[in-house]
C-alpha cells in the first residue's frame, strides 16, 4: 500500500480547561495503569498524596497527582 494515501490520525487530548480538578480512585487507577485495590494500598501506606473527603467520597487533586508522578520519590 502506498503510504502517501494514509491519513494521519489526530491525537486527541483533553484541554487543560476541561480536565477534572479532582479524581476518584477508579479514575486514578486507570490513569496510573494499576488496579483500584493498589490505589487503596498506596493510600493506606502513605505513598500517594493525601486525598480529600467530600461527604463519603474520596477524591485526589489531579495537580497533586501530576506532581507526584513527576517526583522521584513516588512508589
Amino acid at each position: 500500500m502506498d503510504e502517501s494515501y494514509i491519513t494521519p490520525v489526530a491525537v486527541v487530548s483533553i484541554p487543560p480547561a476541561r480536565q477534572p480538578l479532582l479524581v476518584k480512585a477508579a479514575d486514578l487507577a486507570k490513569l496510573l495503569s494499576v488496579t483500584e485495590r493498589q490505589i487503596w494500598r498506596w493510600k493506606s501506606s502513605g505513598k500517594l498524596p493525601k486525598p480529600m473527603k467530600i461527604g463519603r467520597s474520596t477524591r485526589w487533586r489531579l495537580s497533586e497527582i501530576e506532581e507526584w508522578i513527576l517526583s522521584n520519590d513516588n512508589i
